[in-house]
């Protein structure tokens, strides 16, 4: 019996897609303490934002000591190479249709791999990007859903809807971070 290439290649796709699906619920990631600076760090687990055929966005939140960030890895087309500007604007748009700015923190520029956190997307261009969320903005996402999208870059811009149930990801991930209480620093001076 001769074995089918095609079969072979669609088993290969199939395994690689179901490998990409988020399956874990949102859960804290990390929790701790820095020995050496004393700085306290809480990160939750990412999780789908958007998922397309050659775009994807993962998000997740992370404070650090009484900061807090909502991370996303950004992976805007096969190859794409792009740019956002420190300053550049996030702006998502509630189910209420109120919108929220968010600004990025540094200029970043995509590198390979820089917008996947497992294997898939390891060999295509990305950009990790950070955005400070107030205390208010932390409560109006743990209590609202988003429903779209837009990140300017250098090209312009990305514009996009959110699935529901992976902004309700979103939602669960500011619940989490507002749930662990903020540690007291340790003084580490002698």
């Amino acid at each position: 019996m001769k074995s089918n290439p095609n079969f072979m290649k669609n088993l290969i796709l199939i395994f690689l897609f179901l490998l990409s699906l988020d399956l874990s619920g949102q859960r804290i990631k990390e929790n701790y303490i820095d020995e050496f600076t004393g700085q306290s760090k809480v990160s939750t687990s990412w999780s789908n934002f958007i998922m397309g055929f050659s775009s994807s966005i993962y998000q997740r939140v992370i404070r650090i000591d009484n900061n807090t960030y909502l991370n996303l890895k950004v992976s805007l087309g096969l190859g794409k190479v792009f740019a956002v500007a420190d300053g550049a604007k996030l702006l998502l748009k509630l189910q209420s249709d109120t919108v929220i700015t968010l600004n990025n923190l540094e200029y970043t520029i995509t590198s390979i791999g820089g917008g996947a956190y497992n294997i898939l997307g390891s060999r295509a261009m990305g950009a990790s990007l950070y955005f400070l969320l107030s205390d208010e903005f932390v409560n109006i996402f743990s209590n609202f859903l988003v429903k779209k999208m837009r990140l300017y870059t250098t090209d312009g811009y990305y514009e996009k809807e959110i699935v529901p149930s992976y902004a309700d990801k979103l939602k669960t991930a500011c619940n989490l971070i507002k749930s662990i209480p903020a540690p007291e620093k340790k003084n580490l001076d002698f």
